[in-house]
């Protein structure tokens, strides 16, 4: 009799564990203010690279968007940002941009049009868990595919 309150314990608490997850994602979105965390990087040629803990990041506070993304792939301008910038997307600050959220039972998607500099579109589709799959269309350069996490906007502190 024990194992079985216990099991169910253990089942109603998962279970409202998942509904703040989904809630919380979902107050993200909404407000426009996340960051994504990339952990695999999908490139359109060549292997998935694991970027997990290297800094990289797409960030979006209601009217700015910042992104330092990994790029491997194709260039197709010499003038491209891939060879000043390391073969990253190195953006901060787009103001210059349309957001368009979509929203269902199982996932959110996500649309951002940008106007200015080297990426043209991102599409995002975020599941309920916080995931996310990232895909990125440049002007200049062969898309690419992230998968990783989305979370709140990190706090930075001022030092006295």
């Amino acid at each position: 009799m024990r194992y079985i309150i216990l099991l169910l314990i253990l089942c109603v608490s998962g279970q409202l564990t998942k509904v703040t997850a989904q809630t919380n994602t979902a107050s993200l979105l909404q407000n426009k203010r996340f960051q994504f965390s990339p952990a695999t990087v999908y490139p359109l040629t060549g292997k998935s690279r694991n970027v997990a803990g290297s800094g990289y990041f797409l960030q979006l506070r209601s009217d700015t968007l910042s992104l330092y993304l990994p790029y491997f792939g194709k260039s197709f301008s010499s003038f491209s940002n891939a060879f000043t910038k390391g073969g990253a997307f190195d953006e901060t600050f787009i103001k210059n941009f349309t957001y368009t959220l979509q929203q269902n039972a199982k996932s959110s998607t996500i649309n951002i049009a940008i106007q200015q500099g080297d990426v043209a579109k991102i599409i995002m589709t975020i599941y309920a868990n916080g995931t996310a799959d990232v895909s990125l269309q440049s002007n200049s350069r062969q898309p690419i595919r992230y998968f990783g996490q989305i979370g709140a906007v990190p706090i930075k502190r001022k030092l006295k």
